[in-house]
């Protein structure tokens, strides 16, 4: 089974998380935030190579709840206006 969140559309909620663009690498994901943490799932895969293994390989960016701070506070402060010529 494969899962990728880049291409649906912002907003849509899935599996306990909404799809956001990730302030990371700026590509779509799945964002779902737990204890302070968030992480942002581009794309999964899972496989079974028998009933007893299953393989889950993920492509996500996590942020610490300090880089989510750090961002939001720098996208707050205005915009420097360039010098008139």
């Amino acid at each position: 089974m494969i899962s990728d969140y880049t291409v649906l559309p912002l907003g849509t909620r899935v599996e306990g998380g909404e799809v956001k663009v990730c302030p990371k690498c700026l590509r779509r994901g799945l964002n779902v935030e737990m204890d302070g943490h968030s992480f942002f799932t581009h794309s999964q895969i899972l496989n079974k190579d028998n009933p007893g293994n299953v393989f889950i390989r993920r492509v996500e960016c996590h942020l610490l709840a300090a880089e989510i701070a750090a961002r939001k506070s720098r996208q707050a402060l205005p915009q420097r206006a360039s010098p008139s010529t």
